[in-house]
């Protein structure tokens, strides 16, 4: 029996150290993977969400956002720096960043539809 528990604590602490690795290996705007962000990404516009609602980019990277849902959606900028107008199903919108900084936005049709873009 003594094994048996033996076995199970190493594997409970492997599974928390590959758990661990995997948190500091995110894309969620507080890792390492952070460091060399992407040139561009893409932000899917589903029935009232953005997918991921919070993502990274790096400076003078490219946000694409494809409205994959049934209605359309904007992509606004809460500063006022970019509007997309209404993005119909099927249809995309991008956006380059050149200015490091954190970005708010929001679908001006569904309150509530909101998401970030991180640039770095």
């Amino acid at each position: 029996m003594r094994r048996t528990n033996v076995g199970r604590i190493v594997t409970g602490f492997a599974s928390l150290a590959l758990a661990l690795a995997t948190l500091a290996c995110s894309d969620d705007g507080t890792g390492p993977a952070d460091d060399n962000p992407p040139a561009a990404i893409t932000i899917t516009m589903n029935d009232n969400t953005f997918s991921p609602q919070v993502d990274t980019v790096a400076v003078n990277g490219t946000v694409t956002w494809t409205n994959q849902g049934q209605s359309a959606h904007t992509t606004t900028s809460e500063d006022g720096d970019w509007d997309s107008q209404a993005v119909d199903p099927g249809e995309s919108y991008d956006h380059q960043f050149t200015t490091a900084g954190t970005y708010a936005y929001e679908c001006t049709f569904h309150p509530g539809m909101t998401g970030t873009i991180v640039v770095r």
